[in-house]
């Protein structure tokens, strides 16, 4: 029984090192195989989940550079689109209808803004993701993605005439921002002038303005500050570029012993949500109080029991 059991291992591995190497020999074929065209893509940072970003006439955020290197192909070409992530497949149906020339030697640099007509629904496939969702919100969904294009004979579109080129990406909305101080639950002293300081730290976004938030919560109410907040208006709300905001006797007057609420939204100058949570950071609380000093001329009196008389 042994000896059969480990002729069957020594078998097993033998069709194991034959599937590795038809595998091994299939890829090598595969990278070898040439076309007349060569294709690169390149998509700039940052990668937004807006699919019409990346067809956008400004900042140029994709491109796609053929070189055609065989003198025997001086046709057109036109393209099938691929957009892959995890468990998402977004593809042309069928190649474009608007014909690009390559002539010998010399790049050609589409935009993507040249390619815009590849991103329409009707031309794409979904599996997913919806065509409905792409068309309603005209966003991906967050994650990994690989953006490909393959170019193919005009006359012929059926045969693909240079590599694929891809880019991958992770394409994700910007973190809100977050609070620092006061911190959360904490004290803030009550001066004489008022003077709190509030302060956070930034969104990665670029172009934002910050919105400060202030509430007054009740003492009695030991609800979820958020929960609070929801249908409650602020006492006080300003914008700001900085990511701090000094509150003095130019805004309402706090209260001592009393609970507040703060929390600050970062807004774009579109009207595309590039920040998570609408752009809403978490909620902190504070209690506005006058700072308790340290008491001075301490005496104690000794006393039995090895107790003692504080004054």
């Amino acid at each position: 029984k042994k000896k059969r059991l480990n002729k069957n291992k020594l078998m097993m591995r033998r069709y194991l090192l034959v599937f590795l190497g038809v595998g091994l020999t299939s890829l090598q074929l595969l990278a070898q195989k040439s076309y007349p065209v060569k294709a690169t893509l390149l998509v700039k940072a940052p990668h937004s989940p807006y699919v019409s970003d990346y067809t956008t006439v400004d900042h140029n955020p994709l491109t796609l550079t053929l070189l055609n290197q065989d003198a025997s192909f001086s046709g057109e070409v036109v393209f099938r689109l691929s957009m892959k992530g995890v468990g998402i497949s977004i593809q042309s149906t069928n190649p474009g209808t608007i014909p690009v020339s390559t002539p010998l030697g010399t790049p050609v640099i589409l935009s993507g803004n040249d390619l815009a007509s590849y991103f329409s629904s009707s031309n794409l496939s979904f599996s997913g993701y919806s065509k409905t969702q792409y068309e309603q919100k005209g966003i991906l969904p967050e994650g990994l993605y690989e953006f490909s294009f393959q170019a193919f004979d005009a006359r012929r579109n059926d045969i693909a005439v240079s590599n694929v080129a891809s880019f991958m990406c992770w394409i994700q909305l910007h973190d809100p921002p977050q609070l620092i101080f006061p911190k959360n639950q904490s004290t803030a002293e009550s001066k004489t002038p008022q003077r709190v300081s509030f302060q956070w730290q930034g969104t990665t976004q670029t172009n934002v303005t910050y919105e400060l938030e202030l509430y007054e919560l009740r003492v009695t109410d030991k609800r979820d500050p958020n929960e609070v907040i929801r249908g409650a208006s602020p006492i006080f709300t300003t914008s700001t570029k900085s990511t701090t905001y000094i509150y003095t006797i130019k805004d309402p007057p706090l209260q001592d012993g009393l609970h507040y609420a703060w929390r600050v939204r970062a807004k774009t100058d579109t009207d595309k949500e590039l920040i998570k949570n609408g752009g809403y950071s978490s909620t902190f609380t504070f209690t506005y109080l006058p700072s308790c000093k340290t008491p001075s001329l301490v005496k104690s009196v000794p006393s039995k029991n090895k107790t003692a008389l504080i004054s």
